[in-house]
């Protein structure tokens, strides 16, 4: 007769959230967070410093991630670009056409690369400026200006700031000669107030001025052309006309063609943007990971310092211990600066430091301050 074997049943374990508490307790309460800080392992203080960082940018790198290239096109400086552009579209010439490849590169069979024409400028008579392949004036004052500068160019920045440091009345040395040094210094205006777009080999580059001392600006690329306006699929070639033109039926009003062609200019450059837009959301992200990281860091040994006191019951607190507890207090203001940061866009990343700052302090003035 065989012995049955007793089975041993083992209770299956329930999951209950009390152990959870203390860490959800951190979220609010000093204690809980000296308590965690010195009795879990090093690596969740990691966990938390890493995740509250993220958290606390995440309202900034959304709303960068979002910014469309036409914002630079606003208000009044809009009937810049309208009428420009539609005086581009309705008066240039083969000798002014600007053409694009499928590879996004500006044609560098384009008639008019330039390099740029000599013109006296003001204190230096041998300084060199490009000059406008297309300008738009109404009322006697320039309002746009189109410049192409695709062959031998040199650095963008020197070329962006020789054109934003000269405006009107452009002309070649023989015509500055002929006119006489001295009258044509009298003549020129050297402070630039009209807009301007820029294209060269494989970049565009617009600025917009509300006055003298305010402008906004574009910097952007040809990569994504076809991918803003289909149409163009399949061709080799095509030109800016092509782009201000696409889908503007014949029959339409002069009104609607020129707000037609501002909506494709605007549509360009939120396309031209796109690569910068990535590049610029990546930088941001890193930049302000870096300073809310270095703020909780800076807090850690600002903490120890504080524990370290003679009459300080907390100064058996060891130094990482200090930094683990830094870690721990960043995730509410984390929290809080990310649903502020959606509420109101305008706080950005003044949210967090204002919080993190507040939360340090109660920390340390409410649990570790000295004993008298």
């Amino acid at each position: 007769m065989s012995k049955n074997k007793a089975k041993i049943i083992k209770p299956k374990k329930k999951f209950t959230i009390r152990p959870l508490i203390p860490f959800f307790r951190t979220l609010y309460k000093n204690d809980a967070i000296v308590s965690v800080a010195t009795s879990t392992k090093w690596f969740w203080s990691i966990i938390l410093f890493v995740l509250s960082a993220i958290i606390s940018v995440i309202p900034i790198t959304v709303q960068t991630s979002q910014t469309q290239g036409n914002t630079y096109i606003n208000g009044g400086v809009s009937d810049a670009f309208c009428y420009g552009l539609d005086d581009y579209v309705n008066n240039s010439t083969d000798e002014q056409s600007i053409i694009f490849t499928k590879d996004g590169l500006l044609d560098g069979a384009t008639k008019n690369s330039q390099k740029y024409n000599k013109f006296y400028m003001k204190g230096d008579a041998s300084k060199n400026v490009y000059k406008p392949i297309f300008s738009y004036e109404r009322n006697g004052s320039n309002m746009l200006d189109i410049y192409v500068v695709s062959d031998g160019i040199e650095d963008l920045n020197v070329v962006i700031e020789n054109i934003t440091n000269s405006n009107t009345n452009y002309g070649d040395a023989t015509e500055a000669e002929d006119m006489g040094l001295k009258e044509s210094l009298e003549n020129l205006k050297y402070t630039r107030t009209s807009s301007f777009i820029l294209f060269t080999r494989n970049a565009v580059y617009s600025r917009t001025y509300k006055s003298s001392t305010a402008s906004t600006s574009l910097s952007g690329n040809f990569n994504h052309l076809v991918e803003a306006f289909p149409s163009l699929e399949g061709r080799n070639t095509f030109s800016l006309k092509d782009v201000l033109t696409n889908n503007v039926t014949t029959t339409a009003s002069i009104s609607e063609k020129q707000d037609a062609y501002l909506d494709n200019f605007k549509k360009f450059s939120d396309y031209a943007y796109i690569d910068q837009r990535t590049k610029q959301t990546w930088v941001s992200f890193g930049i302000y990971i870096g300073i809310n990281g270095g703020l909780m860091l800076i807090m850690g040994l600002v903490t120890f310092l504080m524990t370290r006191g003679k009459n300080n019951p907390n100064k058996s607190i060891k130094f990482l211990e200090c930094f683990s507890m830094a870690f721990w207090a960043g995730l509410s203001p984390a929290v809080l600066s990310l649903i502020l940061g959606f509420l109101v866009p305008s706080f950005g990343m003044m949210t967090f430091l204002m919080f993190y700052s507040f939360r340090i302090m109660f920390l340390s003035m409410r649990h570790l301050r000295p004993a008298y």
